[in-house]
């Protein structure tokens, strides 16, 4: 939603100042591309604005992804706020850390533990946090990277 209304906002800047009237007809598709360029951009890498944990290993990394599930299910069954925030940003900045590692070794596991925590994030984000979504997300993401684990 948010990056659909940025776009929009973009895309409606670019249309003012498009240069109709001025004889420069090449600077509203300029404008217009570069909002192409950085919708796709943001699309590919969700992950952009995180900063990657410290990890010794890909193994270490999702033994501290597993650990921090674990954690994060009780956070949210206890319906601590703070602690579910701070857990879901300690679970990025592992995932960041390890995730091209995870992706060269299966790239199908990588894609829907990504998506899975893309998914995860956003919940914690929304002002209206459902606790089941969030512990259905949290229990499936455990799975997943218990199958992870054996390919490390």
């Amino acid at each position: 939603m948010l990056l659909l209304l940025a776009s929009f906002t973009l895309f409606a800047a670019a249309g003012c100042s498009n240069g109709a009237g001025n004889g420069d007809s090449g600077s509203g598709n300029s404008v217009s591309a570069n909002v192409s360029q950085t919708s796709s951009e943001v699309q590919q890498d969700p992950w952009s604005g995180v900063t990657p944990a410290t990890i010794s290993d890909t193994k270490s990394g999702i033994e501290s992804l597993q650990s921090a599930v674990k954690e994060f299910k009780q956070a949210v069954e206890a319906e601590q706020t703070e602690e579910i925030k701070k857990l879901a940003a300690e679970m990025a900045g592992v995932w960041v850390a390890m995730q091209a590692d995870v992706k060269s070794a299966n790239g199908s596991l990588h894609e829907t533990i990504d998506g899975e925590l893309q998914r995860l994030m956003a919940e914690v984000a929304s002002d209206k946090r459902s606790k089941d979504v969030l512990i259905e997300l949290d229990y499936s993401l455990y799975q997943h990277l218990r199958d992870l684990k054996q390919h490390f």
